[in-house]
């Protein structure tokens, strides 16, 4: 491994045109390249993430017993390098707690033909925490969808407790939903599970003409370009 870096280093030298004294981290900050150790870590992690969610996978099952030599403190292990796989397996261990498994995309929770038309997204042209904001929203566009039956959904995390949840709320029905989501869930997240909350709960109630409030742009971002 030491001389795979060597030979990179020395590729990161002649396609830069520095010289040999120029420290590497300078060479891989010029060229955006990481060490060859972080890439070895991230392809392990994903690689081992691949392999938990099967049952009886026989490589979590190998890693289970290497885990077990390396733990007890095996004479072979003692002066050897542990296997990047056996880090990564044994590092996310530690974070299936956080870890959220889900049999198929949620997304394919909703019916086909929910998802064929176009989300359109119009920009208030002003921030949410201004001044008067919920007037000029209702001014420009509470008489659009007036035949419609108002959804308001939102997500949030706690910055102190890393707790995380969403709600839904739809006036006209007296509906009210929350839900708690596993800890360290990106706030983008939360609002896009929203989202799909209040759509299965559109479906469920039978509501034909419904319109979806969000305060999160990026959220609507991802959902308008899902297919890609």
């Amino acid at each position: 491994m030491m001389r795979l870096e060597q030979v990179q280093n020395v590729a990161l030298r002649i396609v830069t045109g520095c010289l040999r004294s120029t420290p590497i981290l300078i060479l891989q900050a010029e060229c955006s390249v990481t060490t060859l150790q972080v890439r070895r870590e991230i392809l392990a992690h994903k690689y081992i993430l691949k392999q938990m969610p099967e049952k009886n996978n026989i490589i979590v099952k190998r890693l289970n017993k290497l885990n077990e030599a390396i733990n007890a403190n095996n004479r072979f292990w003692r002066n050897k390098v542990i296997p990047d796989y056996s880090l990564a397996y044994t590092n996310i261990l530690k974070k299936t707690k956080n870890i959220i498994r889900y049999k198929i995309n949620p997304i394919y929770e909703v019916e086909r033909k929910t998802l064929l038309y176009p989300i359109t997204i119009k920009s208030l042209e002003f921030e949410k925490y201004e001044i008067e904001s919920n007037e000029r929203f209702i001014a420009k566009y509470g008489g659009i969808y007036n035949n419609h039956i108002h959804v308001y959904t939102n997500g949030s995390i706690d910055p102190q407790t890393n707790q995380s949840g969403f709600g839904i709320y739809i006036p006209s029905i007296n509906y009210k939903y929350s839900s708690r989501l596993h800890n360290y869930t990106q706030i983008c997240t939360t609002e896009i599970l929203a989202v799909h909350k209040a759509i299965s709960v559109c479906i469920e109630k039978e509501i034909m003409k419904a319109v979806i409030f969000v305060d999160s742009k990026s959220a609507l971002s991802k959902i308008s370009t899902v297919d890609s």
